[in-house]
C-alpha cells in the first residue's frame, strides 16, 4: 500500500484540529487539559497544532480528560493508530528502501 503524503498530512491536521475543537468545546484551557492528562502545556499545544504526532496513549488521555463520547473517541483513536502506522512505514521505507529501488531497468 503506497503512502500518500497529502492524505497523511490531511489526517494529521484533522486529528489535531478535532482535538483542539473538543478542548475548546469543553471550556478547558490548554494548561488545564495538560494537568488533567499529566502532560506539559507545550505538548498539548504541539499536538493541537499538528507539530507533534501524538501517541495513541496521548490521544486516549486527552479524550478521557475531555469526557468525549465513546463513538467519537473510537473514531479519533482509529485515526491516531492509522497515523502512527503510516509514520512507522515511512520511517522504515526511508531506512530500508525496497531492494528494487536501486535496480536499473533493462535486460
Amino acid at each position: 500500500m503506497p503512502i500518500e503524503p497529502e492524505s497523511q498530512g490531511r489526517d494529521r491536521k484533522d486529528l489535531a484540529e478535532t482535538l483542539r475543537s473538543l478542548r475548546h468545546a469543553s471550556g478547558l484551557s490548554g494548561e488545564r487539559l495538560a494537568l488533567r492528562c499529566n502532560m506539559s502545556q507545550t505538548k498539548i499545544s504541539r499536538i493541537e497544532t499538528g507539530r507533534t504526532l501524538p501517541s495513541v496513549i496521548d490521544v486516549e488521555r486527552i479524550l478521557k480528560a475531555l469526557a468525549v463520547p465513546d463513538e467519537v473517541a473510537d473514531e479519533l483513536l482509529s485515526l491516531a493508530r492509522r497515523q502512527r502506522r503510516l509514520c512507522v512505514l515511512a520511517c522504515l521505507r526511508t531506512r530500508w528502501p525496497s531492494p528494487q529501488a536501486g535496480r536499473a531497468e533493462g535486460p
